[in-house]
């Protein structure tokens, strides 16, 4: 798409491009300051600044830009034309101004950290993180998280975030194995993050080169038993809260996806839920259990139910992941469950608990939503069905030479 920037003079910049005109990039416009829309000649101005016009070049960086520099004063040093537009990928493409306000209780949901309310330059980059991360389609829960990786990477940083270097990324992520003790997946995450931020939306060169991975950890799933599950569920009294989790177990939900469910999305006819736009944006069938569907009935007449399954507050939107988390949390320590397990154990114990009734791999695969049938695979580790066969040579010993310790 054609997109015209016009230095008209030394105060106003004017952008203009042929439809079909693209929401998000008007969106990207929407967010300088003292812009103003031209509905008759249909063009945008803004106010005139070197960094606008570099922020604008990076946010059209794959469109067709035309600069017309004729209105800049002969004392500017700023020269633009289509060769700018790539050098500008490859230096700083954004400056900053710091005037931005960014509140993380609200970006950020799934923690429990306290993380602060941050203003200026770190709220900006905040801000252009998350609108760069929502244009590429990335998962709100994404967004989420690497928003909060680059604000704890900010904080640390405690310099100009221009300035940033290969040399500090790789200092805080060994800060975070060495000091934090954080997880390698974690690390991983972080890193992820920062490469976002340093090289699609500030166009660092180089910050993030030859920077290593930390290796993948393999951990075995938490699983429940059958008579734990059975626990857990009879030891939640309120109806709601009972529906919730039981269907996360007797579909093998993730707890964003049993949160995010409608009434229409439950196929009584077929025995099947309908997962919309599940991890990865996909859309999935899962099993509807007998026992579960009667529960949802007592729930849905109790509670009057028209829209989402499991309304919040306000009803017009659903429980939040967290109150579900809380929920089960509060189950579990009721009946005194030791096990380091949460909400989705009961996924993880669904999937077990399959495999151990002998249904094939590949079903499970497709009821859990895995792309890669190695996923699956973790289940076949932690399945009682083969292991619970095999003898301790310990008991070959105490049967042929009697107990220990007589």
């Amino acid at each position: 798409m054609p997109v015209f920037l016009q230095n008209v003079n030394s105060t106003e910049l004017r952008i203009s491009f042929t439809a079909p005109f693209s929401l998000d990039l008007v969106s990207m416009i929407k967010t300088i300051k003292g812009r103003r829309w031209y509905p008759v000649d249909k063009y945008w101005a803004v106010p005139y600044a070197e960094e606008t016009v570099e922020y604008l070049l990076c946010v059209f960086a794959e469109e067709e830009v035309s600069f017309d520099s004729s209105g800049l004063t002969k004392n500017s040093n700023l020269t633009l034309g289509s060769d700018q537009t790539s050098d500008s990928k490859e230096g700083k493409c954004i400056e900053l101004n710091g005037t931005s306000e960014y509140n993380l209780s609200e970006g950020i949901e799934e923690t429990n950290e306290s993380l602060p309310v941050i203003s200026g330059q770190k709220a900006e980059v905040c801000l252009l993180v998350q609108k760069e991360l929502e244009l590429r389609g990335y998962s709100d829960k994404t967004c989420k998280a690497y928003v909060g990786q680059i604000v704890r990477y900010q904080i640390f940083l405690n310099k100009d975030i221009a300035d940033s270097t290969n040399e500090d990324v790789r200092d805080f992520l060994h800060y975070l194995l060495r000091e934090k003790g954080k997880s390698h997946a974690y690390v991983n995450q972080t890193l992820s993050a920062l490469k976002f931020l340093l090289t699609k939306v500030l166009c660092i060169k180089g910050a993030t080169e030859r920077l290593p991975r930390p290796k993948k950890e393999h951990k075995l799933p938490d699983v429940l038993s059958q008579q734990e599950v059975l626990q857990i569920l009879n030891a939640v009294k309120n109806i709601k809260h009972r529906a919730i989790l039981i269907l996360t177990y007797s579909a093998g939900l993730r707890v964003s996806e049993v949160v995010n469910l409608k009434i229409g999305d439950i196929d009584h006819s077929r025995m099947l839920i309908h997962v919309r736009q599940g991890k990865g944006k996909k859309d999935r069938y899962t099993v509807l259990s007998e026992g579960a569907f009667e529960a949802l009935k007592i729930y849905i007449a109790t509670y009057n139910v028209v829209d989402w399954m499991f309304p919040g507050d306000p009803p017009n939107y659903h429980i939040t992941e967290r109150t579900a988390q809380r929920i089960f949390e509060n189950a579990r320590d009721k009946v005194e469950i030791k096990k380091n397990v949460s909400i989705h154990s009961l996924r993880h114990s669904f999937a077990t608990h399959l495999l151990e009734g002998g249904t094939d791999l590949r079903y499970i695969q497709e009821l859990l939503g895995h792309k890669s049938s190695k996923t699956t695979e973790i289940y076949t580790h932690v399945t009682e069905k083969d292991i619970r066969r095999i003898k301790s040579p310990f008991d070959w010993i105490c049967t042929k030479g009697g107990s220990i310790g007589e």
